[in-house]
C-alpha cells in the first residue's frame, strides 16, 4: 500500500506515519502543501490513498481534492484536520472523499480510516495493493519523534537483517542530537519499538498534536469554538469506555448542535467549553458521560431522559464565573467563595430561564443537584423522598465525578471498583438512589472495564 501524506507540520506526518505503522505496512510519500501534493499525484501513479491536511502555505486541502474533482482521479481522499469538512464547500461534491480524521484523535480516526478503506477496495472490486497487517511484531519511529521524549517508554531496536533485531537504547534512556547525527550519516532514519508496546508512545504524540493545535489557536483568536473536539479530547483523556460513549454520543450531539445553532448560547457555550484543561469544562463533560450512563441501566431510560442529563450536566455550573473554580475545595472559612457555591444552582437556573429551548426538567435537575439522600444539602434541604428521579441519578453521578478527579489529583488512575469502595453505600440506601447504587455492578465505566 502507498500512502501520500501531506501536512505543513513535520512532526504530525511523523506521528501520522507511526500511527499508520503500528496497524499496517505500508511505504509512504510527504508533501508539505497543496502544491507540492497535487505535483506528486501528477508523478506516481501507485497510490492508494492520500491523508491530507486542510490548512497549509501554497495550496490547501481543498485545492487538493479540487485537482482530484477536476482531473477525475479516484484517488480515496482523507482529511486530516482540526477543522470538519462541513466548513468548507468543496468537499460537498461528489467525489473520492473517504474519511475525516479530526486531530488530534488521530488513533481513533486511523483505525476507522483503515475500515473505511477496505469497504471502498471491496466496492469498487480494487485487486491491487491489498491493506497488509503490520505482523512483524515491531513498529518503526523516526528519529526526531524519539528526541520529544525526555524518557524513552520502552527498549528501542535497530533492524541489521530480517531475522536479528539489536537492542540500541534501553527503556527510560534518551536519545541525544549526538547520537541522532550517528544515525544519519548511517543513513538511518527511523528506529524500531515492539508493536505492542506503541500505545506507551501515541498518548505523548497525541498530546504534542494538541500542543501543536493549542499554538495555531492562539494565533488565531477569532477561531470557532469547535465544542466536540473539547468533548471528545476530554472524553479520551478520561479513559472513558466504548459502552459510556455509545450511550451518550445522541445526546452530546443534540446539545451540541443546540448551542451552535442558537446564537443566544454562545457566550455560554465558549464558558463551558473554551478551555479543556479547566475543571468546569472537564467536571461537566465527565458528568454528562456518567450521568447518561447509569440512566441506561434504569427504567427510566429514554432518548428524552439522556438529552436533560447531558443538557443539565453541560449547564448546571454556568452561573460560576471562574473556570478553575472547584466545588470540591471550596474554603469555607472564605465567605465569597461559600456564597458563590451555595447559591450557583439557584443562579445557574435564573441565568438559564432565557432560554426557551431547554426542558423545565434541566431546570429541576440544576437546581437540586447539591441536594443530598439524608436532607443535608441545599437550597432546599430535600429529602430522599422530595428528590425526583433523574435528579437522584444526576447527583449520585455528580458523586462519582468527584472520586474520579479525586483520584486523578492524587495520580491514580480512577477504575469501577475504587470508585464503588469510595460511595458510602448507606447514603444510597433509600428510594431511587438505592436503584443507581444497585446498577453500578452492570455498568463499564472505563476502558479497562471492557
Amino acid at each position: 500500500m502507498n500512502v501520500l501524506i501531506v501536512d505543513d507540520e513535520e512532526e504530525i506526518r511523523e506521528i501520522l506515519t507511526f500511527t499508520l505503522e503500528t496497524e499496517i505496512s505500508a511505504d509512504f510519500v510527504y508533501a508539505e502543501s497543496g502544491q507540492e501534493a497535487i505535483k506528486k499525484i501528477g508523478e506516481l501513479d501507485n497510490l492508494d490513498l492520500i491523508i491530507c491536511d486542510y490548512n497549509m502555505p501554497n495550496g490547501n486541502g481543498g485545492t487538493v481534492y479540487q485537482y482530484l474533482l477536476d482531473n477525475n482521479i479516484t484517488l480515496p481522499y482523507v482529511l486530516c484536520s482540526s477543522s470538519k469538512k462541513e466548513e468548507f464547500d468543496v468537499f460537498n461534491d461528489e467525489g473520492p472523499f473517504l474519511f475525516e480524521i479530526i486531530k488530534p484523535y488521530v488513533y481513533e480516526g486511523v483505525s476507522e480510516m483503515l475500515k473505511k478503506y477496505e469497504q471502498f477496495r471491496e466496492n469498487e472490486n480494487i485487486n491491487k495493493s491489498p491493506v497488509s497487517k503490520n505482523e512483524t511484531g515491531y513498529s518503526t519511529i523516526s528519529l526526531e519523534l524519539l528526541q520529544l521524549f525526555p524518557q524513552i517508554p520502552s527498549d528501542i531496536f535497530v533492524k541489521i537483517s530480517d531475522m536479528k533485531m539489536v537492542k540500541v537504547i534501553n527503556a527510560g534512556g534518551h536519545i541525544t542530537a549526538e547520537e541522532v547525527e550517528k544515525y544519519k550519516k548511517k543513513k538511518i532514519k527511523r528506529l524500531l519499538i515492539k508493536k505492542n508496546e506503541a500505545k506507551l508512545y501515541l498518548d505523548v504524540l497525541f498530546k504534542r498534536i494538541d500542543d501543536l493545535l493549542e499554538n495555531e489557536d492562539s494565533i488565531d483568536e477569532d477561531k470557532v469554538l469547535d465544542i466536540h473536539s473539547v468533548i471528545m479530547d476530554t472524553v479520551r483523556t478520561l479513559g472513558l469506555s466504548p459502552q459510556i460513549i455509545r450511550a451518550t454520543e445522541k445526546s452530546v450531539e443534540f446539545a451540541v448542535n443546540l448551542f451552535e445553532k442558537n446564537k443566544s448560547f454562545e457566550d455560554i457555550s465558549k464558558h463551558i467549553f473554551g478551555n479543556k484543561r479547566n475543571y468546569l469544562t472537564k467536571h461537566s463533560i465527565a458528568l454528562a458521560y456518567i450521568s447518561t450512563g447509569i440512566l441506561t441501566k434504569l427504567p427510566w431510560d429514554s432518548p428524552e431522559t439522556r438529552n436533560k442529563l447531558v443538557m443539565a450536566s453541560f449547564l448546571h455550573d454556568a452561573s460560576i464565573k471562574e473556570q478553575d473554580f472547584n466545588e470540591t475545595e471550596v474554603d469555607e472559612d472564605d465567605p465569597d467563595a461559600l456564597l458563590t457555591f451555595k447559591s450557583h444552582p439557584s443562579e445557574t437556573v435564573s441565568v438559564l430561564k432565557q432560554f426557551d429551548a431547554l426542558s423545565p426538567d434541566v431546570d429541576t435537575i440544576i437546581l437540586e443537584h447539591h441536594e443530598r439522600p439524608d436532607g443535608s444539602g441545599f437550597p432546599k434541604q430535600l429529602s430522599a423522598d422530595q428528590i425526583k428521579p433523574l435528579s437522584s441519578i444526576f447527583i449520585f453521578a455528580h458523586d462519582i465525578v468527584d472520586i474520579i478527579f479525586h483520584l486523578e489529583k492524587d495520580g491514580k488512575k480512577p477504575a469501577k471498583d475504587i470508585v464503588i469502595d469510595s460511595l458510602d453505600k448507606d447514603l444510597y440506601d433509600t428510594k431511587n438512589f438505592k436503584k443507581s447504587y444497585e446498577v453500578l455492578s452492570k455498568i463499564k465505566f472505563f476502558k479497562e472495564d471492557e
